[in-house]
């Protein structure tokens, strides 16, 4: 389904900030090596993002304000 795209884990071996700079600006990187997409996830907490379906993905210590400060503006214009 849609939903299950959206939600599915994607591997490469090229770098995360080189993969972000192609997509839409909902996508940030949460850890180094997790990127999310910020308008499927349900919560963002100190250490994780939460999402619909249960999946919870880390938030490393040094993204979480950039983290937190994109996924309010996000669920602002929602």
């Amino acid at each position: 389904s849609r939903r299950q795209r959206q939600m599915c884990k994607e591997t490469a071996s090229e770098k995360i900030d080189s993969i972000l700079r192609r997509l839409p600006d909902y996508f940030v990187s949460c850890h180094r090596s997790y990127a999310i997409n910020l308008k499927m996830a349900s919560a963002i907490h100190r250490n994780s993002a939460i999402f619909s379906n249960g999946r919870v993905i880390p938030i490393g210590r040094t993204h979480y304000e950039d983290v937190k400060k994109a996924f309010t503006i996000i669920n602002t214009l929602k």
